[in-house]
């Protein structure tokens, strides 16, 4: 029994419109990510305490980035499948 996807009852249109929006929001996340990693690395080389609020930073990036890498690949399958079809 195959299962099935979230996103099947969704138009070709609104498919490649959320696929174009989740990867702008991947993208948004990998730059947050990486600003404030930067943003530790130069604490910890200047020896200051930047506080604990660019870990949760990272940390949100990088859950921002695994979750809309995700329904990224959701979409792209679908739109896979329908085309193959």
């Amino acid at each position: 029994m195959e299962i099935q996807n979230e996103y099947s009852n969704f138009t070709n249109e609104e498919l490649i419109e959320k696929e174009k929006k989740l990867k702008i929001n991947n993208k948004i996340a990998l730059v947050v990510t990486f600003l404030a990693l930067c943003n530790v690395l130069v604490g910890i080389y200047i020896n200051e305490n930047r506080g604990v609020a660019s870990v949760f930073l990272i940390l949100g990036g990088l859950f921002f980035m695994a979750k809309f890498g995700t329904d990224l690949k959701k979409v792209q399958a679908e739109l896979k499948n329908r085309n193959d079809i």
